[in-house]
């Protein structure tokens, strides 16, 4: 059996899988970084994203595959470069979502240094 139909298909199994337990953290699946484990939105939007782009990563990979069967370096050119934008936007939709989020919280006290003039 060829290699690159069964990466494809188990792309869109995860990108199923991950999407289907989106809605609640947890220390198994899903998109597992800083942001998102700050906050409960971060994790919900990141881990979304990451289901849907795999979902469609992994179609697309699966249609190139069956479509135009190219060679084992290409194929693994277009996987490492799906990977690699799924890593960078989910880590910025996450980024993002918090800093939103952590900017709604107000501030309890601002200090201010008093920082004399020069004469």
């Amino acid at each position: 059996m060829n290699v690159e139909l069964i990466i494809s298909v188990v792309m869109i199994l995860i990108g199923v899988i991950v999407y289907a337990f989106r809605n609640t953290p947890n220390p198994y699946i899903g998109v597992r970084m800083g942001y998102t484990y700050l906050s409960k939105e971060a994790w919900r939007k990141a881990n979304t994203f990451a289901g849907i782009y795999c979902i469609i990563a992994g179609s697309i990979l699966l249609a190139v595959t069956l479509i135009f069967n190219p060679s084992r370096e290409i194929f693994l050119a277009l996987l490492l470069i799906s990977a690699t934008i799924l890593a960078v936007r989910s880590y910025g939709i996450a980024k993002e979502t918090y800093e939103k989020e952590d900017m709604r919280t107000p501030l309890k006290k601002i200090i201010t240094k008093y920082v004399p003039k020069r004469s």
